[in-house]
């Protein structure tokens, strides 16, 4: 004997069932999609192109637009650590302003190998620090009510990531900025110590 079925439970039921379908495809086109990215990926890997360029740029040059710059961040796990490390210029400038992909800039350094990073962070952070202060001058040269303090910001970022590495390394950082003429350097060093 069957039961009388009310047009709600009806409803209900088609419901879950298109609903199941719509999963149901969407993970048959996930798995599409999974095949065609690795597929992707290893003729990316095996070509003979310059990869590491190629994520340079997009990681500097906003040549491939911010979304490019996200996903080549989740891609840089993709490359051995010899061209990974190629890339610490571009991770360091990254890591030195607020922005939303700031963690994932942070965590792929703090992925390279520790005593290498140490031994090159300086120097990656040299122009990143040279370019911010030319953007606090330009700004301030515009309108000379401007106080962006990009410096400031760049030297906040940069003693964030080297207390990550190594005390002693942003120690030395932040008494660079503690010497720094400009007013909101010094503070952000003091701050630090």
């Amino acid at each position: 004997m069957s039961e009388q079925l009310t047009q709600r439970e009806i409803d209900l039921w088609t419901d879950l069932l298109k609903k199941y379908k719509t999963l149901y495809v969407a993970e048959l086109e996930r798995t599409r999609a999974q095949a065609d990215f690795d597929a992707a990926k290893q003729v990316f890997l095996s070509a003979d192109i310059h990869r590491v360029e190629l994520f340079r740029q997009t990681l500097r040059d906003f040549q491939f637009g911010n979304e490019a710059r996200i996903h080549s961040l989740e891609l840089i796990k993709l490359l051995n650590i010899e061209d990974a490390k190629q890339l610490l210029p571009e991770l360091v400038f990254l890591a030195s302003w607020g922005h939303g992909a700031l963690k994932k800039a942070q965590d792929l350094i703090l992925d390279l190998p520790r005593d290498w990073v140490i031994a090159h962070i300086e120097e990656a952070s040299r122009p990143v620090l040279a370019k911010a202060e030319v953007e606090d001058e330009e700004a301030k040269a515009e309108d000379k009510s401007a106080d962006y303090g990009y410096l400031a910001e760049a030297y906040g970022y940069l003693l964030d990531l080297y207390s990550l590495l190594d005390r002693e390394l942003a120690r030395r950082l932040a008494k660079e900025a503690v010497s720094h003429p400009d007013k909101r350097v010094k503070a952000v060093g003091e701050e630090f110590l």
